[in-house]
């Protein structure tokens, strides 16, 4: 067994002066997989509950997959610090704690972790357990008529304090996003949520827009964000900009979002930065405070009821609040304030004008190299289908294929005939079939996740690995497919779909 009881007593039981009365389970993995599947942990779980006695009624689950299974939750990290009940009729309760193994990986937040964990199950036993997040809210406006929000924001002026800020968008795309809806928060328990354009069809509200431009004109204290180069690039365009080039409306925009801010992403990233990395999205870094709150559909803010929204929305800027007041303590005792006010919020200006100035280009010219392209790519593509290499690596394909599905067929049978199988040369688990065993070359280079690699390096470097003149010609090609496929494939579609600006060029953001 690989349970180590000195080890597990110190990090869950030691720290939080626990005892007596707890058991060790061990889960495995599935033999000789990177990943257990569904069907093998459902087993081992229900095979591991036979061993359990009545008594137990908390699980503390040390493995993300495990966990999964056991509860039915879509992720483990999200639920740090609730109880949850398992999926079964068991009726236990479970809390996710990450491994102890990790420790020495990140101790600082493995073991914050650990305590979330175990906090959260000693508060469940002493009946004074409550889900992170709940009860955040101490105080919220969601103003609906336009005299509502004017008045409201007439009242942030007055308050003469520090806010956050954090919008909805309905697009990435700054000159897509519009602003669906608005959170300004005065602490991280207080604030208002409103609708800015039309909400669901997202057609601009200009006198909602207005308000808002002249709120941001007259307020003077600080707003502090989480990623401003999002949000300044989205308020700036949306706000200030008549058009994609309207550098009038750009400064003036840039003069007034960044006029007096901050940025808690910046700040995190600072007050965190370690070789163990961190994971700098708002809903991780206030998990603690807010809880699992985040919503998929976030993604198409139409779909989503209105009063869910503007809640969602409020609640990013109260958590907001939470980081700043957690992390930027942190950043100046690490000494780090002086970079991030003399290099990372100067930079973050340039940052959001180059966003906002994008790239012109010739669309005339992109079609035109789009053509040339797909000529030298069909070009490269007719001389490997035409090896005889090739042909006869296809060929094996489609025997395969009629083996395999006759061994699928109870009375009816297939032939070579019925076979469509094609060499795919986008297709890396054909590559590798195709390079290694149906030529021999040696594996030379293994991608992330250990599978043989088969990128345009990798294919130079096997040159060099054959003198098989017919095997050099075919590789040859191949890489000049690939170099061209990626272009045609990743490039020339986002050139394609750059917007056109009113001075007649198209613009890449």
């Amino acid at each position: 067994t690989s349970l180590k009881p000195k080890l597990l007593a110190e990090a869950y039981l030691t720290p939080f002066s626990l005892g007596s009365g707890f058991m060790a389970l061990e889960l495995e993995l599935e033999p000789g997989k990177k990943k257990s599947s569904v069907a093998f942990m459902n087993r081992r779980w229900d095979e591991a509950k036979t061993h359990l006695p009545s008594s137990v009624k908390y699980l503390v689950v040390t493995d993300a997959n495990y966990f999964k299974v056991i509860t039915g939750c879509d992720k483990a990290e999200a639920n740090l610090g609730y109880v949850v009940d398992d999926n079964s009729l068991t009726n236990f309760k479970v809390i996710y704690a990450p491994s102890h193994t990790t420790i020495f990986n990140d101790p600082d937040k493995v073991r914050y972790k650990i305590a979330s964990a175990m906090e959260a199950f000693i508060a469940h036993k002493l009946d004074t357990y409550k889900d992170p997040g709940k009860g955040i809210i101490l105080f919220a406006a969601y103003p609906k008529t336009l005299q509502e929000i004017e008045d409201w924001l007439a009242r942030l002026l007055a308050m003469n304090c520090d806010l956050t800020c954090d919008i909805e968008a309905y697009s990435l795309k700054h000159y897509e996003a519009g602003i669906g809806s608005i959170a300004l928060a005065w602490n991280k328990h207080e604030g208002i949520s409103f609708i800015v354009d039309h909400f669901p069809s997202g057609t601009k509200n200009k006198e909602v827009r207005e308000a808002l431009t002249n709120f941001f004109v007259k307020f003077k204290h600080k707003i502090i964000y989480h990623n401003i180069a999002f949000d300044g690039t989205v308020l700036t365009h949306q706000l200030f900009m008549n058009d994609l080039i309207d550098q009038v409306g750009l400064h003036d925009g840039l003069d007034v979002i960044l006029k007096n801010w901050e940025d808690t992403k910046l700040i995190a990233y600072l007050a965190t930065n370690s070789c163990a990395g961190n994971d700098l999205s708002l809903k991780t870094l206030a998990q603690e405070f807010a809880g699992n709150y985040a919503l998929e559909s976030i993604k198409n803010i139409r779909v989503v009821p209105e009063d869910t929204l503007l809640t969602y929305n409020l609640v990013d800027a109260l958590s907001t609040w939470f980081v700043y007041d957690k992390y930027k303590p942190i950043m100046i005792a690490d000494q780090q304030e002086d970079i991030y006010t003399t290099i990372f919020k100067p930079a973050t200006l340039d940052i959001i004008q180059m966003q906002l100035s994008g790239i012109p280009i010739n669309m005339d010219t992109v079609l035109k190299v789009e053509q040339e392209l797909q000529t030298e790519s069909n070009n490269a593509e007719q001389s490997v289908r035409s090896s005889s290499l090739a042909q006869e690596f296809e060929y094996k394909l489609n025997e395969d294929w009629v083996t395999w599905k006759n061994s699928t067929l109870k009375k009816k049978r297939v032939t070579m005939a019925d076979a469509k199988e094609k060499f795919n040369l986008n297709s890396p688990n054909q590559l590798q079939e195709f390079l290694y065993t149906f030529l021999g070359l040696p594996i030379i280079e293994y991608t992330d996740s250990k599978q043989p690699a088969t990128g345009s390096d990798v294919l130079k470097n096997l040159l060099n690995h054959t003198k098989d003149q017919q095997s050099i010609d075919l590789i040859t090609s191949l890489r000049e497919f690939k170099a061209v496929d990626k272009i045609l494939t990743t490039f020339i579609p986002a050139f394609k779909k750059a917007p056109k600006a009113n001075d007649g060029w198209n613009y890449l953001f």
